[in-house]
């Protein structure tokens, strides 16, 4: 029974690229509509309005020295507060509520399984903007 549940959990996951109960080209497509605006990601990722966010998954909040952020996320980092998924998570579903006073206008993402997506895919990147495959 073991075995037969292995093939069936091989056969579901795929070539699908899966990366922290998320998927990273959905991800993709979704920063690219949503973000990328604001943001960039990857190798060369330069500020833009918003941070880039490169290694963002574990960084300390507002950890860029070369960045402006709002006065809610330097007090987020005085406390060496640190991106997690969940904060992540929280922080895009709906900004404001997190940090309040923060100057990121997204007005949020609802959709659970978008949000899973997007923290996928900035989980991918390293903080030298590098791809970072998921694990198999």
């Amino acid at each position: 029974m073991l075995k037969l549940g292995l093939t069936i959990g091989l056969l579901l996951v795929g070539t699908s690229t899966t990366f922290a109960q998320g998927d990273v080209v959905a991800g993709e497509a979704l920063f690219g509509q949503r973000c990328q605006v604001c943001h960039l990601i990857g190798e060369g990722a330069t500020n833009k309005v918003g941070p880039q966010l490169n290694g963002v998954v574990g960084a300390t909040v507002a950890r860029l020295p070369d960045y402006s952020y709002s006065p809610a996320l330097i007090k987020a980092n005085a406390g060496d507060r640190i991106w997690t998924v969940t904060d992540l998570r929280r922080y895009m579903f709906l900004p404001k509520k997190l940090f309040p006073g923060t100057k990121m206008t997204f007005w949020g993402q609802r959709d659970p399984v978008q949000l899973s997506d997007l923290v996928a895919y900035l989980q991918s990147f390293a903080a030298d903007g590098t791809r970072i495959e998921p694990a198999p």
